[in-house]
């Protein structure tokens, strides 16, 4: 309804997932809807370990994935970041005849460079090599990996601080950040979970990185 007062607009932009153009996507009043193809939660189903039985077969994951298939199947257009994602699209949903493009996901690289001036947060590590993962802790990111992987560094290169900066996530019916420090063991005190940060905030770790790790079992473009 909204949309409709505000309109008419040349395009409303809006992504798949969890499907939250799927009511507009009947009308389409206040412009055609272009709907962006990120990571649906049917491929997140696909490819995301760690979900409990309810997070993969619950009442609440079958109407996302009605809504989201609903969404795009009755999109004026598609975009995807990469072609890889489109692709799959086709496979999970009847997008035959929907005019589709790949505009791939873009930063403004003056701004990511000032924003990586600033300082990090004060719980960031400031001594030892820093290894940074920055990303949520959902499970296809890969944080899981990376701490089993790091305890062979550790071995020899105690000295080496693991910084995660992202937002916490479920896993196994517990959260990540639990996890992470399971796995880590011994080596738990060599974590540093600085959870959500603003853009000011997460560039600045990530420039003050000594390496950058980028363990994902998928990304739909990653920057």
């Amino acid at each position: 309804r909204e949309l409709r007062r505000l309109g008419p607009f040349d395009a409303v932009l809006a992504p798949e997932f969890r499907g939250e153009a799927a009511a507009y996507a009947r009308g389409q009043a206040g412009g055609p809807l272009v709907t962006h193809l990120l990571t649906s939660s049917a491929q997140l189903l696909a490819i995301r370990p760690g979900l409990t039985a309810l997070e993969r077969r619950g009442p609440a994951t079958r109407i996302t994935l009605a809504l989201e298939r609903r969404q795009a199947e009755r999109s004026a257009a598609l975009l995807a970041p990469g072609g890889a994602i489109l692709d799959w699209a086709r496979e999970l949903w009847d997008l035959d005849g929907i005019p589709s493009a790949v505009a791939p996901l873009c930063i403004d690289v003056e701004a990511v460079r000032a924003a990586a001036r600033n300082e990090p947060p004060a719980d960031f590590p400031r001594e030892g090599p820093v290894v940074t993962f920055a990303s949520r802790l959902d499970g296809h990111k890969g944080a899981q990996h990376l701490v089993s992987a790091m305890k062979r560094v550790w071995r020899d290169r105690p000295e080496v601080r693991l910084a995660f900066v992202g937002r916490d996530a479920p896993w196994e019916g517990r959260m990540m950040s639990e996890h992470l420090r399971e796995v880590a063991g011994e080596h738990a005190g060599r974590l540093h979970l600085l959870g959500y940060q603003p853009d000011e905030a997460y560039l600045a770790c990530v420039a003050r990185s000594d390496v950058v790790a980028i363990p994902s079992l998928w990304e739909s473009f990653c920057i």
